[in-house]
């Protein structure tokens, strides 16, 4: 594996919680529509 694979793989990995957190508000103001 590549350096630049290396990288991206542990940017999504520190961005997959961060995402969920988001989209947990998100869901439950469109629900709220």
């Amino acid at each position: 594996m590549s350096k630049l694979q290396r990288l991206t793989i542990a940017l999504l990995n520190n961005l997959k919680p961060i995402l969920l957190t988001l989209s947990l508000p998100i869901t439950k103001l469109t629900s709220l529509l």
